[in-house]
């Protein structure tokens, strides 16, 4: 979970990962407990880097989330950095 220090209505994502390839999704939130919605157009893969296109359609969030999802297979995913672009 990322946290804006206010509300911002983000453009871009990038996920920079090691270990095992898997599939993730940014959500968007007004509260660290929940509420979010997919703001980068469901599940995509990563690979080592991933720069997500985010659209609020112009809605300002304070809470970002990188939703994971291993393969079927199993693994490990490992986020080494995540930035953020308004």
């Amino acid at each position: 979970m990322l946290q804006a220090p206010s509300a911002v209505a983000l453009s871009k994502v990038t996920v920079e990962s090691t270990g095992s390839d898997f599939d993730a999704l940014i959500k968007a939130g007004s509260s660290p407990e929940g509420g979010f919605k997919d703001v980068s157009g469901g599940f995509q893969p990563v690979g080592s880097s991933k720069s997500f296109s985010v659209d609020t359609s112009g809605e300002k969030f304070r809470y970002y989330v990188v939703w994971l999802k291993l393969p079927f297979e199993g693994g490990q995913a490992q986020i080494a950095e995540v930035t953020a672009r308004t």
